[in-house]
């Protein structure tokens, strides 16, 4: 639920708004106030101009800690870490869990009195573990000009964008009494921490521009100038693990020692650039472009790096006299490109392996101090990114600008992509940061634009419509490696496989024979568990769609845009195991939770080692093993098509005739709208999870993409009604 309120006020030179809204979550308790103010003015003084752009946001929140939960479960040593959703699974989908909210009042609701041995009350988790805060951003921007002739101009700008982030997290705890450590339940700590992160960035930029007309054919631009960005952040984290008196949530309130961090890093980039371009008659044009990058986060000898680029554009209904007077086409554009760019987008001091304290006590012994070395090695001599971009493409207009189509073809050759590599734990790290993969992408761009569609009295009918093909192709990895784990978790996730796409899923499956029937144990009618995992579909869409018909009558518009993904996989191995153990997904309610024969299974022939036997008459001795088991160690019962069709916004607005607002001085203009935002999702039969838009995992993890886990909370819709007025 969002709340909002937006009045703003400009004049030629000046613009000033004022932004407040409050966003309900979907978790109860859960909000965020986000208030904010933005200022832009500009002047002009003969030739130089002067602009300033000033934007301030503050967001208070309020919200559910689930981090902080699930960090309580991995102390524990039990199940319940995935998440909030991990909780909603654990109850029977015949409980109503809003019948125990009251968990301070009602006995059943209680933490001792719970009825769930597997999970919380999610209502008390909600209560009990909580992140309040507030987040500031200003970004400010200095614009001076100069124009020293009509076709020379100098610019200078300066920007500043800092964001402050002052939080609380925190438990309230909870005591066991007898009959809850009967229940073998545990102590809830009651604990604070506080965290304060500050990230400025600043920037400088000078450039020059030149664009000057030769003669009546010839047409000169040249752009050269340089740009100097500063970052620097710092996070600061202090908390007590065991707070003394219960609900002061202070640091000094506390038994034992602090814990506590406060890294910071600083990085610079400096830049050199320029571009110099010739127009003939304005419909042919040619474009060349050069930058070189020094960056602070790469060793010297390789910080410095340099990208150049051309392009080409060709517009044949203006060369072409036939066409310049053609009634059927009037629009005709070739467009060419070839680019090479350049990045490092890592986080500093990156280049060398760490020794940090750890934050336990007694390392390592008793008082002694001591340091402990990271999870990952670094290469000191890293490499930049870099990607090489071959585009063409077609801009035309038919029967006087009803008609537009477009096409783009694009080749991109990722080399040198930085990632962390998997290692093995002998060498006493987990990850190595390398040089470690190169790509290609291609594909198609299409864009179709029908205006209008369909005309009729004091209205008409537009179409819009999109389509997006990009494929992939893993081309090479660090020398002797065929394949990289890149993101996701050890029985599910994200691989680099050279000669596959970008990215490939790899999940943990059932032993097969040739004949790819699941063996099953001739005895249980269990399946056997295949020690290695395999590959299965890829994870990024290869066809995204858009479809967007819009209808005006009056003072009536109506707009709906449609949205199709897919020849992708997501992986929901983690939720749907999470269901799988606690009886509420849809396979375990298959035959009636009665013992059933494993589909398309053998087990192998007594008689004939080696050699398998269909398997008609051998059950699962016990479904409930079956599915809190063997069936949850397969991730690939939890994998599915992500295609997906959705009607991803519809909005009616009207706008009130100005001969109705005449009636008074004050309101020059009113309009009213509705706007709903996921409204609807068409998803194949095969997934019976969530939706596949919702496929990532926390933000510690990196290219989870299709990987779903309970923390990641459902879809939902979005209905909004707006009033927009103009004095």
């Amino acid at each position: 639920m969002i709340f909002l309120f937006l009045p703003s006020l400009s004049s030629k030179d000046f613009y000033l708004s004022l932004q407040d809204a409050l966003i309900k979550g979907i978790v109860p308790d859960d909000e965020n106030r986000r208030t904010g103010v933005r200022l832009n003015a500009a002047k002009e003084y003969g030739k130089f101009r002067a602009g300033l752009n000033i934007n301030y946001v503050q967001n208070n929140f309020k919200l559910f800690d689930d981090d902080g939960m699930s960090d309580y479960f991995t102390a524990q040593g039990t199940g319940g870490n995935d998440g909030l959703m991990n909780q909603i699974f654990n109850t029977p989908g015949h409980i109503r869990i809003r019948d125990y909210k009251d968990f301070e009042n009602n006995p059943f609701a209680q933490y001792n009195n719970y009825y769930n041995d597997y999970g919380l009350n999610p209502y008390f988790a909600i209560d009990n573990w909580r992140n309040q805060g507030k987040r500031q951003d200003v970004i400010a921007n200095l614009d001076l000009s100069y124009k020293a002739t009509d076709w020379l101009s100098f610019t200078y700008r300066a920007a500043i964008n800092s964001r402050n982030t002052s939080e609380r997290f925190i438990s309230k705890g909870e005591t066991p009494n007898q009959y809850g450590l009967d229940r073998s339940l545990s102590l809830v700590p009651a604990a604070v921490s506080e965290r304060n992160f500050n990230l400025n960035t600043l920037s400088s930029e000078i450039f020059g521009n030149l664009n000057k007309q030769i003669n009546d054919d010839f047409k000169v631009t040249g752009l050269l100038g340089s740009y100097l960005r500063q970052r620097e952040s710092r996070d600061t984290r202090v908390g007590a693990a065991s707070l003394v008196v219960p609900d002061i949530f202070n640091i000094g309130n506390r038994t034992g020692n602090l814990s506590g961090s406060s890294p910071m890093t600083r990085s610079r980039l400096f830049s050199i650039y320029g571009s110099a371009g010739l127009s003939y008659k304005g419909w042919a044009n040619v474009e060349v472009t050069g930058r070189n990058d020094w960056t602070s986060v790469l060793a010297i000898g390789n910080n410095s790096y340099f990208y150049p680029g051309v392009s080409g554009s060709l517009v044949l209904t203006d060369a072409i006299p036939a066409l310049t007077t053609s009634e059927a086409v009037s629009y005709l554009k070739l467009r060419a490109a070839w680019n090479k760019t350049g990045n490092a987008d890592i986080d500093p001091y990156q280049l060398q392996a760490i020794f940090s304290q750890p934050s336990y006590t007694g390392f390592p012994y008793g008082s002694n101090p001591g340091f402990t070395a990271g999870n990952t090695v670094y290469d000191y001599n890293l490499q930049p990114e870099f990607i090489n971009s071959t585009e063409v493409g077609l801009e035309s207009g038919f029967l006087n600008g009803k008609i537009n189509l477009e096409a783009t073809y694009f080749y991109q050759n990722n080399t040198d992509q930085i990632i962390n590599v998997r290692t093995s734990d002998a060498t006493g790290y987990g990850f190595a940061s390398l040089n470690a993969a190169s790509f290609i992408n291609k594909g198609v761009e299409l864009d179709l634009r029908l205006t209008p569609l369909v005309k009729f009295n004091n209205g008409n009918i537009q179409f819009r419509a999109n389509a997006t093909y990009n494929d992939s192709e893993v081309t090479s990895l660090y020398p002797g490696l065929d394949e990289l784990s890149i993101g996701g978790y050890v029985s599910s996730g994200n691989y680099a496989i050279i000669g596959e796409p970008a990215f490939r899923i790899k999940a943990s499956d059932y032993l097969r024979d040739e004949q790819g029937r699941i063996i099953v144990d001739a005895t249980t009618g269990y399946p056997s568990a295949d020690p290695n995992t395999k590959v299965f579909g890829r994870t990024l869409p290869k066809w995204i769609v858009g479809l967007n018909p819009s209808a005006n009558w009056k003072n009536f518009n109506l707009s709906a845009l449609f949205e199709y993904k897919g020849g992708h996989d997501v992986s929901f191995f983690s939720m749907g195991s999470d269901m799988a153990w606690t009886g509420v997904s849809a396979a375990t309610a298959r035959n009636n939770r009665e013992r059933f024969v494993m589909p398309n299974s053998s087990y192998e022939d007594p008689a004939n080692p080696g050699s398998y036997l269909p398997n008609t008459n051998i059950p699962v001795s016990n479904v409930n093993d079956f599915y809190t088991g063997v069936y949850r160690n397969a991730a690939s019962n939890f994998i599915t098509s992500a295609a997906a069709w959705r009607l991803r916004e519809l909005s009616l607005s009207y706008d009130v005739p100005e001969a109705f607002l005449a009636r008074q001085k004050y309101v020059k203009g009113l309009s009213l709208g509705l706007t709903g935002r996921n409204l609807f999702v068409w998803v194949p039969k095969t997934n019976e999870y969530s939706d596949p838009d919702f496929n990532s995992v926390a933000d510690d993890y990196r290219n989870t993409y299709g990987i779903v886990n309970s923390q990641s909370n459902p879809p939902v819709r979005m209905y909004g009604f707006n009033i927009s007025a103009r004095f």
